[in-house]
């Protein structure tokens, strides 16, 4: 059985389990299909409080590895940090001197795609890095030496995945990557679990629309907010709900008090991923306006329970939405957010048929294709394993 070495900074833990919750389905995926999965996901802590190392087993099968590591505020201290980072993951495999992996693959260029490729020289071992969309379209724009770091580590990487076409151009634009070296793997789902379900199981009395997401800025929480206060003039019955938490959750809950908002927005907290699906299946339909996206599990989900979606166009939404299952619309304009919410609302009027929506999602979201995909990567990359010299590390941290 070929061990798999995930190095992710961001993965599913007691305080925020939607944090990487699309590695932790993948890792899940990977083990269902015969591969020894094991992550490390470094915590981040703070400046002069010590925490001890610890290991968390993971559905019981997956061995989730969180060592610690000193992570500075601003972008100098995300450069600082990052090799805090590299030295928590070798000290996590120097204390396991028994386990040796036979590939890694990284998610996020900076920090887990450079200490990925590090860590691959050491073992030599191939090294494939899943590109998500900030880590390349905007952290390394806003300081130099982050974007050569990130063009090294991809640069070194054997295999580069993205998440949507529209990344894969970008980085092929942007760092003149060899195409054949980039692959795009759709982010799959449970179609299992995310199923269309037309029973009212949460005995609703009124239709609402859902957003699911952290709560801050850039997912477009308030552009929703006041988008929806101007439904509320044609729509009095419809309600907003929202799911997950965040740094802007007090902001939100002090502007729903203060407008009196309470009975007509509802704030749900965190919910387990896998009870969204009756939040969906009762649900008119899903909105999502970021700033920004790779491609958002929350959208796909949607569809696969047969739901719409209105989205922003940007990163890979289009790519989900122009196969017929929604709106696009630019990100931060709050009038064409609005202006999409009430068509969408004139056309749930008409009956459509769920079932075409959820097919969509079979033919291009379906996890199980996913894992298949990475599969066949995988294993190509294997049978050259020890075969292939990883380029010169240049740039050591």
């Amino acid at each position: 059985m070929n061990k798999i070495l995930k190095i992710t900074n961001s993965y599913p833990h007691l305080k925020n389990q939607y944090a990487g919750v699309f590695v932790k389905k993948q890792a899940d995926s990977l083990e269902k299909i015969g591969y020894d999965v094991t992550v490390i996901n470094p915590m981040p802590k703070k400046i002069g409080v010590f925490f001890k190392d610890y290991n968390e087993k993971d559905n019981k099968e997956i061995n989730v590895i969180r060592p610690r590591f000193r992570q500075l505020p601003s972008n100098l201290g995300f450069l600082i940090s990052l090799p805090f980072f590299y030295y928590s993951v070798k000290k996590s495999l120097e204390k396991n001197q028994s386990y040796t992996p036979d590939l890694i693959h990284a998610h996020w260029g900076t920090p887990s795609g450079i200490t990925a490729v590090m860590i691959g020289k050491k073992y030599k071992v191939p090294v494939v890095i899943t590109l998500r969309g900030s880590d390349v379209n905007k952290y390394p724009k806003k300081n130099f030496i982050v974007k050569m770091i990130t063009f090294h580590a991809l640069r070194n990487a054997d295999k580069i995945l993205t998440v949507s076409e529209k990344l894969k151009n970008d980085i092929i634009l942007e760092y003149k990557i060899d195409q054949e070296k980039i692959e795009t793997v759709y982010n799959g789902v449970n179609l299992t679990k995310f199923n269309k379900n037309t029973s009212k199981v949460l005995s609703e009395e009124h239709p609402y629309l859902l957003f699911v997401g952290s709560l801050k800025k850039e997912k477009g929480i308030f552009e929703l907010i006041a988008a929806f206060e101007k439904i509320k003039e044609f729509h009095p019955n419809y309600k907003l709900k929202i799911i997950g938490t965040g740094k802007e959750k007090r902001n939100i809950e002090k502007y729903i008090s203060l407008n009196n908002l309470e009975s007509e927005i509802i704030l749900l907290g965190s919910i387990q991923n896998d009870n969204l699906k009756e939040w969906y299946s009762n649900s008119e339909f899903v909105v999502l306006p970021s700033y920004s996206e790779g491609l958002p599990n929350v959208l796909v989900e949607a569809i696969a329970c047969g739901k719409k979606v209105i989205g922003t166009d940007v990163g890979g939404i289009p790519e989900i939405i122009n196969l017929g299952v929604g709106y696009t619309i630019p990100p931060q304009n709050i009038e064409l957010l609005y202006q999409a919410i009430l068509k969408m609302i004139s056309d749930n009027k008409k009956s459509y048929d769920q079932q075409k929506i959820r097919s969509i999602a079979e033919r291009n979201f379906d996890e199980k294709v996913a894992s298949e995909k990475i599969r066949n990567i995988y294993d190509e990359l294997l049978k050259y394993r020890g075969k292939k010299k990883q380029g010169e590390i240049k740039y050591e941290i």
